[in-house]
């Protein structure tokens, strides 16, 4: 895209003899602006990337612990409530695909 400006510079008689609307030619050098702006901008995020999984990982293990917390208290509050305690319980995969919170049948 970039080279398209300088190309359509070489031939524009050509172009506006073949009925090419001067404004389409002249278009072409603030899209390459804005082509070569997206570029920069995304190959800089993809640099941000490792910091924001850093941060979006801290998040979720913050959230973790906070579900750990409210799980053992509920294990505190509601001993002879069993169905009570299930619903604060973390869930967890065993070893045959079901989680401790499914119904076993």
């Amino acid at each position: 895209m970039e080279n398209l400006a300088e190309t359509i510079k070489e031939y524009r008689t050509e172009l506006e003899a073949a009925s090419t609307p001067a404004e389409l030619l002249d278009q072409a050098t603030s899209h390459a602006q804005g082509l070569r702006t997206a570029n920069i901008d995304q190959e800089q995020e993809k640099g941000n990337r490792t910091v924001t999984t850093v941060e979006r990982i801290t998040a979720l293990n913050d959230i973790y612990a906070q579900l750990q917390r409210i799980s053992k208290v509920a294990g505190l509050i509601f001993t002879d409530q069993p169905e009570k305690n299930k619903l604060y319980q973390i869930p967890y995969y065993k070893s045959n695909g079901t989680t401790n919170n499914e119904e076993e049948e």
